[in-house]
């Protein structure tokens, strides 16, 4: 007959790091089924900083610090390497494009990326939240990534959730680019309904 086992967490994260993970895996890498099931801040998910970073970007595209944090973060991938190489060929990190060095293949990839988060920036009013956030994770094919990593199906669910507080807050009335980023980052600093279901 089959045994279950519970292991009860008082919190399942300390900071950013995930206090049920070495579990996890080692019962996975024991061939052992494993479900997690508790409530997980939207905050200390990589993915969710990524993404939260990039939407600053959209919204504000000459905050020199959210542009190199994008580049270099999960979303686009660039190394420290070529972001300062860019940087000494004459390249900017902002998203108001125009100047930018194109003549080098080398750069060609940083600069494409940069394009990438003007159009979404030039387009963020004319179109729902919800679909500026759909179009930046299809633009850096970065959904790919997050599902191949060991806790994909949990990044993924993530930043479905983070769509859907775009999705209610357009439902509620709001309109503005700005004021859902603003709103957003005050949720996910109070953790006031910046949460998700975790199984």
């Amino acid at each position: 007959r089959p045994h279950h086992i519970s292991l009860l967490f008082k919190k399942m994260r300390a900071g950013k790091k995930d206090l049920t993970a070495p579990y996890v895996e080692e019962f996975q890498r024991r061939g052992l089924p494993v479900a997690v099931i508790g409530r997980a801040s939207l905050n200390s998910r990589e993915e969710i900083d990524a993404l939260r970073t990039a939407l600053r970007v959209i919204e504000w595209p000459t905050d020199t610090l959210s542009v190199y944090a994008t580049l270099r973060g999960p979303l686009f991938g660039f190394d420290d390497r070529l972001l300062y190489q860019f940087s000494r060929a004459g390249g900017r990190f902002d998203a108001v494009f125009d100047g930018q060095p194109e003549s080098s293949e080398e750069y060609r990839s940083v600069v494409a990326a940069l394009k990438v988060l003007s159009e979404l920036h030039l387009d963020r009013k004319a179109q729902p939240i919800s679909l500026t956030i759909e179009r930046l994770l299809s633009r850096t094919r970065s959904v790919v990534g997050f599902a191949l990593r060991s806790d994909g199906r949990r990044a993924l669910k993530s930043l479905n959730h983070l769509q859907q507080l775009a999705r209610r807050f357009e439902a509620n009335g709001g309109t503005s680019f700005r004021s859902f980023i603003l709103e957003l980052e005050e949720q996910l600093q109070t953790g006031g309904g910046a949460e998700e279901e975790v199984v």
